[in-house]
Protein backbone atom coordinates (compact mmCIF):
# COMPACT_ATOMS: atom_id res chain seq x y z
CA UNK A 1 0.00 0.00 0.00
CA UNK A 2 1.55 3.48 -1.27
CA UNK A 3 1.41 5.83 1.67
CA UNK A 4 2.30 9.51 1.76
CA UNK A 5 4.36 11.14 4.00
CA UNK A 6 4.88 15.01 4.72
CA UNK A 7 8.01 16.78 5.56
CA UNK A 8 9.03 16.01 9.93
CA UNK A 9 6.71 13.05 9.92
CA UNK A 10 8.09 10.05 10.95
CA UNK A 11 7.09 6.72 9.57
CA UNK A 12 7.71 3.11 9.55
CA UNK A 13 9.62 1.12 6.85
CA UNK A 14 11.10 -2.08 6.07
CA UNK A 15 15.20 -0.30 5.18
CA UNK A 16 15.31 -0.93 1.42
CA UNK A 17 18.64 -2.66 0.16
CA UNK A 18 20.26 0.92 -0.86
CA UNK A 19 24.02 0.79 -1.20
CA UNK A 20 23.48 3.15 1.92
CA UNK A 21 21.67 0.90 4.03
CA UNK A 22 23.52 -1.88 3.27
CA UNK A 23 26.57 0.09 4.17
CA UNK A 24 25.31 0.96 7.63
CA UNK A 25 24.03 -2.98 8.07
CA UNK A 26 20.37 -1.68 8.58
CA UNK A 27 18.70 -3.32 4.83
CA UNK A 28 15.80 -5.57 5.78
CA UNK A 29 15.21 -4.12 8.91
CA UNK A 30 12.61 -1.94 10.67
CA UNK A 31 13.45 1.11 10.78
CA UNK A 32 11.31 4.59 11.22
CA UNK A 33 12.58 7.04 9.18
CA UNK A 34 11.67 11.21 9.20
CA UNK A 35 11.38 13.47 5.90
CA UNK A 36 13.84 16.32 6.31
CA UNK A 37 13.15 19.35 4.38
CA UNK A 38 16.45 22.65 4.63
CA UNK A 39 15.25 25.89 4.59
CA UNK A 40 16.81 26.22 1.32
CA UNK A 41 14.27 23.37 0.19
CA UNK A 42 16.75 20.48 -0.43
CA UNK A 43 15.04 17.06 1.30
CA UNK A 44 16.88 14.29 3.01
CA UNK A 45 15.91 11.68 5.32
CA UNK A 46 16.95 10.92 8.77
CA UNK A 47 16.92 6.92 10.35
CA UNK A 48 16.08 5.99 12.92
CA UNK A 49 15.80 2.74 15.69
CA UNK A 50 12.68 1.69 15.68
CA UNK A 51 13.46 2.60 19.57
CA UNK A 52 13.18 6.25 18.66
CA UNK A 53 16.88 6.78 18.39
CA UNK A 54 18.56 8.87 15.56
CA UNK A 55 20.61 6.61 13.91
CA UNK A 56 23.64 8.03 11.55
CA UNK A 57 23.38 11.53 9.51
CA UNK A 58 20.35 11.87 7.11
CA UNK A 59 20.67 10.42 3.73
CA UNK A 60 18.82 10.87 0.76
CA UNK A 61 15.29 9.78 0.63
CA UNK A 62 15.46 7.70 -1.93
CA UNK A 63 18.27 5.80 -0.13
CA UNK A 64 15.65 5.42 3.01
CA UNK A 65 13.02 4.18 0.47
CA UNK A 66 11.29 7.14 0.30
CA UNK A 67 10.15 7.80 -3.28
CA UNK A 68 8.45 11.17 -5.33
CA UNK A 69 5.87 11.28 -7.38
CA UNK A 70 5.13 13.23 -10.37
CA UNK A 71 3.27 15.96 -8.07
CA UNK A 72 6.64 16.39 -6.07
CA UNK A 73 4.78 14.68 -3.18
CA UNK A 74 7.21 11.52 -1.18
CA UNK A 75 5.70 8.49 -0.34
CA UNK A 76 6.51 4.74 0.52
CA UNK A 77 5.36 1.17 0.28
CA UNK A 78 3.92 -0.22 3.64
CA UNK A 79 6.05 -2.70 5.01
CA UNK A 80 4.81 -6.13 3.48
CA UNK A 81 3.16 -4.95 0.55
CA UNK A 82 3.71 -3.54 -3.07
CA UNK A 83 0.92 -1.38 -4.45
Amino acid sequence: MMVYVNPGERVEVVAPYSEACLAMRVAGTRMLVELLVSRHGFTSAQLYTVAGERFSAPVLPGEAGLFRDDQDRYYFFRAGTTS
